[in-house]
């Protein structure tokens, strides 16, 4: 059985159902994916992401939000611990709270970030810095934009670019003017 059987993934299929009804000026788009950010999460997850980042399971993911890519990740047969420092109360998976600092704890796991805040006051944060300055492990899985969009601070694109090598960019579906990705680096 592929992943593709074995997922249940609505945050794709909704994504796809408004994308593909919508022409390129249709704001309809944007509006949808206000909605779907607070159901699900930041980026859209395709199976690719999904096996990828199985690959280099275990994973310890830092601002977990609604566990949802966790969710994926674990029916796919990966194996996740998630932290936030203010979990939903319906997660799609288990996520404990705490700060980045939890990473300490797991440097026999990949770290996973997915849209590490930037750019939305009071969002703003340092946390995606603040996590690779913990980490002691060797592989970083980040979903978000590259150096200079709207995820993850200066600091954060800095230490990735001093410390990690870059080995890979895995594409994932994408809401109209948002640019991100799947980066995977490697120590």
């Amino acid at each position: 059985m592929s992943i593709k059987q074995k997922l249940e993934n609505p945050y794709l299929n909704k994504f796809e159902s408004i994308v593909n009804k919508s022409d390129r000026f249709s704001a309809l788009p944007y509006y949808k994916r206000q909605d779907l950010v607070k159901k699900y999460a930041w980026a859209v997850p395709d199976e690719n992401a999904i096996e990828k980042i199985v690959s280099y399971s275990p994973i310890v993911e830092i601002g977990a939000g609604s566990g949802y890519w966790a969710w994926l990740i674990e029916q796919a047969g990966g194996d996740i611990i998630c932290y936030d420092k203010s979990p939903w109360d319906d997660s799609y998976s288990e996520v404990s709270k705490a700060e980045e600092s939890a990473v300490n704890e797991h440097a026999d796991r990949s770290l996973f970030l997915c849209w590490p805040p930037l750019c939305w006051p009071p969002l703003s944060t340092d946390m995606g810095s603040n996590a690779l300055s913990h980490y002691e492990g060797d592989a970083v899985l980040y979903i978000g934009e590259g150096k200079g969009g709207c995820t993850a601070n200066d600091e954060f694109h800095r230490k990735l670019e001093i410390d990690y090598n870059l080995e890979e960019v895995v594409d994932i579906p994408q809401w109209p003017s948002v640019y991100d990705s799947l980066y995977i680096y490697k120590r």
